[in-house]
């Protein structure tokens, strides 16, 4: 039996490609837009943004600190972003999170 599980989710952002792409590559843009107003927070968020790169963030929800961590797998500035996705509550190794744009 295949563990292997994929989800397609589609967008429309009403922004740029540049302004989503580096969106998840500047700390304190990702910060922002992780955070949602159920009381959930990204209290830091550490990023190498290259391939090969590591990246870190710690959501808080409560008072327990979530952290996330991956690697870098693609960047394609404005085309395409690839990354490896680690928690403490999945169930998998890991996941690949792949963004494209479609202009």
């Amino acid at each position: 039996m295949s563990k292997e599980l994929n989800v397609k989710l589609s967008r429309t952002i009403s922004a740029s490609q540049k302004s989503c792409y580096e969106a998840w590559l500047m700390p304190e843009t990702l910060k922002a837009f992780m955070s949602n107003c159920n009381g959930i927070g990204v209290i830091d968020a550490k990023i190498d943004a290259k391939v090969g790169g590591k990246f870190l963030i710690v959501m808080l929800a409560g008072n327990k600190e979530i952290p996330h961590t991956g690697v870098y797998r693609t960047l394609q500035p404005y085309k395409q972003l690839a990354f490896t996705w680690m928690s403490v509550h999945q169930t998998l190794a890991e996941s690949l999170v792949t963004m494209n744009s479609k202009h």
